[in-house]
């Protein structure tokens, strides 16, 4: 039995040990180890299973643990190629979980380095008690930028159209499940 106090711990434990069976299964069939009782008239005959399998469907429900994970990656998948074909350095975005003040939940964010570089630079004038550009009017004038630069590239590069397609494709799945699961439900809905 599997011990947690976190649910989508427990969760994936079990996703991880039953796709480690599905996985030895495969491969023992695969090598022709598991044999298969074929009857005969003088009993049972143990005979190697000689033919390949071609496909194993494996039907299950995804956690929106999973789901969710399933949409960062996207996110930063798309976010990784528009950083590799911008040619403004300003616009390299990196992704990472953030926890916010006041709360102890961690939080998915992709920030461009002109925003944190923005951020930075206020927080030490207001510090240092120097005049500055307020950060929210340094960064809406780059984001401005940003956002012409990618509408360019997803026009122009396939590669950054499909990444794009993959991350709208997960958020939509995930959105889908998590109101098919959570529809009626006043408290946390995994």
């Amino acid at each position: 039995m599997i011990w947690s106090r976190d649910p989508a711990r427990a969760c994936a434990t079990i996703v991880t040990m039953l796709r480690t069976c599905v996985t030895i299964l495969i491969s023992l069939f695969a090598a022709g180890e598991v044999a298969v009782a074929q009857e005969s008239t003088t009993g049972a005959q143990i005979v190697p299973a000689e033919e390949e399998i071609e496909e194993v469907v494996v039907y299950g429900e995804k956690t929106l643990v999973v789901l969710r994970e399933m949409v960062h990656r996207a996110e930063e998948n798309f976010y990784d190629i528009f950083s590799e074909l911008s040619t403004n350095d300003d616009f390299d975005v990196r992704c990472f979980m953030e926890t916010p003040t006041g709360t102890r939940i961690p939080k998915h964010v992709c920030r461009a380095k002109f925003v944190t570089e923005a951020e930075t630079e206020w927080g030490q004038a207001w510090i240092k008690d120097w005049a500055a550009v307020p950060a929210h009017t340094a960064i809406a004038v780059k984001r401005r930028q940003m956002e012409q630069e990618m509408e360019r590239l997803v026009l122009e590069r396939p590669e950054l159209q499909a990444a794009l397609v993959d991350y709208v494709r997960a958020k939509e799945v995930y959105a889908a499940e998590r109101k098919r699961r959570c529809e009626g439900l006043v408290f946390v809905c995994r």
